[in-house]
């Protein structure tokens, strides 16, 4: 089950209106201190276990992703922007 926190993150920086830019610069920042040690692990946990579908991004995100492999791809896309490094899937 997604935590709160991640659920949290994904609603308020993770919505469509939101680019992967402006989430990294948030994380840099004193205010994104509050992530650095969970969201990466929490993030990549769901990822692995299944839970980030399609359906539960588009509730927390109002993201439209038609299919498992468009989550892959947002989350390659973003991993590097928010990390420094590829997506590990």
């Amino acid at each position: 089950m997604i935590s709160e926190r991640l659920t949290y993150f994904l609603e308020n920086w993770c919505d469509v209106d939101t680019e992967p830019e402006e989430v990294a610069e948030m994380l840099g920042s004193a205010s994104g201190a509050f992530y650095s040690g969970w969201l990466e692990g929490e993030l990549l946990a769901a990822a692995r276990a299944g839970e980030l579908t399609p359906q539960s991004l588009g509730r927390m995100t109002s993201r439209w992703f038609a299919a498992q492999s468009d989550v892959d791809a947002w989350l390659q896309q973003v991993w590097p922007v928010w990390f420094g490094r590829p997506y590990p899937g």
